[in-house]
């Protein structure tokens, strides 16, 4: 393996994909840029059309997950029996199949490139050939002369398009498909944690935005903190923001008080049933600012909009739940034990939701709480204290 090792001298060489209207060997376009927004783009360079080793790369991938009727492979070269159990496989397909799309390419004409992808077979991803196979070569620097490339396997990064080398060589024996494997594991472990972390803290949210609903409802809440916003909490001390016992038990003189700043429209509205506003309110799930100024327009805005904050918290639970790593039904909260290959990942689908998918429920639902923790983070006086303190 020490005579690879020689290729990876070349890893922190900057590369991006070209600018190129790219077609495959059977004349259809293909679409780089939606292909890296869409999956993890890996790039798979062929040698040339007559290398016995590289298309072996191809094959062990059939095993690991892309052909769902091969589970085994005997290597030409070393006679090893490439083997994969029900279980792992599965978990590998989920991988390659849906988190991953590939590209190949190899110098050569567009027939002989076709030959190398039928016996393969690798029929459902692009093989680049001709004079695109080797500008790309080029542009990745990869490229050794017109009839030969560096065998690698790269990614294309989503957005920018820059390409990252995940492993630069090949031999009989010698695939690295492991680190292929290892990379898309660790991509998907890790955005899988990054859900857990997030259910988590949301339902930690959940708890503390019941509990100042029901001290709001039992009338324990100033009137100062109910009209109070993030950006007020923020330059407030203590004292300015807790009002003395005899104001915190408001009576119906001091409510009308209030009441009388508001408009006639914003009277009207707050002499609503709750369900109601909760119903109107639930129409700003996606605007947490316009939600929070509405919590200080009285006590029953207050309260509808905590209650619409949770239903928020849980509808969006309930979307990324199904995506992660699950064990008799429940999310698996112990870091170390997402990695295992065997716990339950489809639950919401029965071929296990995509990396970009995953990943754009993941996201949707840290912006959530972080509008969320802007206005919930200043609720806690000795937090308000550090945050003064910390400026």
């Amino acid at each position: 393996m020490d005579d690879f090792d020689v290729f990876q001298t070349m890893t922190t060489t900057p590369r991006t994909f070209p600018q190129m209207d790219l077609v495959d060997v059977e004349n259809n376009p293909v679409h780089v840029a939606s292909l890296a927004a869409s999956h993890h783009l890996i790039l798979i360079t062929l040698k040339n059309v007559h290398c016995p080793i590289c298309p072996q790369l191809l094959r062990i991938l059939n095993v690991y997950g892309l052909d769902p009727n091969s589970d085994s492979l005997s290597d030409p070269f070393t006679l090893q029996e490439w083997k994969i159990d029900a279980i792992r496989k599965r978990f590998f397909q989920l991988l390659l199949r849906f988190d991953a799309y590939f590209i190949i390419i190899c110098p050569g004409t567009n027939n002989q490139v076709r030959e190398i992808q039928q016996n393969t077979p690798f029929l459902d991803y692009p093989f680049i050939a001709g004079g695109q196979a080797l500008t790309l070569a080029k542009a990745l620097k990869v490229h050794i002369c017109d009839e030969e490339i560096m065998p690698a396997i790269l990614e294309v990064s989503k957005g920018t398009l820059s390409v990252d080398p995940i492993y630069i060589g090949r031999g009989p024996g010698h695939y690295f498909h492991q680190f292929l494997l290892k990379r898309l594991k660790e991509e998907r472990c890790n955005l899988e944690q990054r859900g857990i972390i997030c259910i988590r803290d949301s339902q930690e949210i959940i708890n503390q935005i019941k509990r100042r609903t029901q001290k709001c409802l039992a009338g324990n809440l100033a009137t100062a903190i109910l009209l109070s916003t993030p950006e007020t909490l923020k330059t407030s001390t203590r004292d300015q923001l807790i009002l003395s016992p005899s104001t915190i038990n408001k009576d119906a003189k001091d409510d009308s008080n209030v009441k009388n700043k508001q408009t006639k429209k914003q009277r009207s509205f707050a002499n609503l049933p709750l369900e109601v506003l909760e119903i109107i309110f639930s129409s700003l799930c996606n605007d947490i600012p316009s939600l929070v100024r509405a919590a200080g327009t009285c006590r029953v805005f207050y309260v509808a909009v905590c209650n619409v904050m949770i239903l928020c918290l849980r509808a969006q639970m309930t979307w990324v739940k199904p995506a992660l790593p699950l064990q008799n039904g429940m999310v698996i909260w112990d870091k170390a034990e997402v990695t295992d290959e065997s716990l339950d990942r489809w639950s919401g689908n029965e071929y296990g939701i995509p990396f970009r998918d995953l990943q754009a429920r993941v996201l949707d639902m840290k912006d959530l709480l972080l509008g969320i923790r802007q206005w919930t983070n200043y609720w806690s006086p000795r937090r308000r204290r550090n945050d003064n303190y910390n400026k």
